[in-house]
């Protein structure tokens, strides 16, 4: 008997299971647990239109990959490679959580993730690249995308308290962010 039981959870996509010669595996013991935040689709596959028709297999297999990638990388967090990543990458935030409310209608965790954004701005002014973590990275392209994140959330969720609240963090870093303004308005 063998039991593989790793200090932390280990993703894959397949497993290539090497038998000694003389062993062999019993019917049903080798089990997977399946891990992600619950993941209730409402926003079924959309292109209905006719002229998806002689295309529909395929779009229908590319809709359920994307719609997959979305529930298997929510976590406690969203991440584009939970297998990679164990934080959780502002980037990340502002391509899977819209796409994570329209395909389930939970806007809970990007309300998690724009408050944990907010909550590392003692440590950085602009904000931390990386929320909640104890890594300590700062990327403006990263952090200057708060104000799109927040209001992509209302958008979405029409949650206008939440929207007053954090709207001070938003302009905040912005700011911090003006101060590093060249003449061309990139950052240096």
């Amino acid at each position: 008997d063998d039991t593989l039981e790793p200090f932390d959870f280990k993703g894959f996509r397949y497993a290539d299971i090497l038998v000694p010669y003389g062993c062999r595996i019993a019917d049903g013991d080798i089990t997977a647990t399946v891990r992600h935040y619950p993941f209730h689709e409402v926003l079924d596959f959309p292109l209905t239109h006719p002229r998806y028709a002689a295309k529909r297999k395929d779009l229908e297999r590319i809709w359920r990959l994307c719609a997959d990638t979305i529930q298997y990388g929510v976590q406690e967090v969203y991440m584009d490679c939970p297998t990679r990543e164990k934080g959780q990458y502002s980037g990340d935030v502002s391509i899977m959580a819209p796409a994570h409310i329209l395909l389930t209608g939970d806007g809970s965790m990007m309300k998690k993730a724009l408050y944990e954004y907010a909550r590392s701005s003692f440590i950085a002014e602009g904000m931390m690249t990386v929320a909640p973590a104890s890594f300590m990275q700062e990327i403006a392209d990263y952090s200057m995308q708060y104000p799109m994140q927040l209001l992509s959330y209302y958008t979405l969720t029409g949650d206008l308290d939440t929207l007053r609240e954090l709207e001070p963090y938003a302009t905040r870093s912005t700011e911090y962010f003006t101060r590093f303004a060249r003449e061309d308005g990139l950052v240096e």
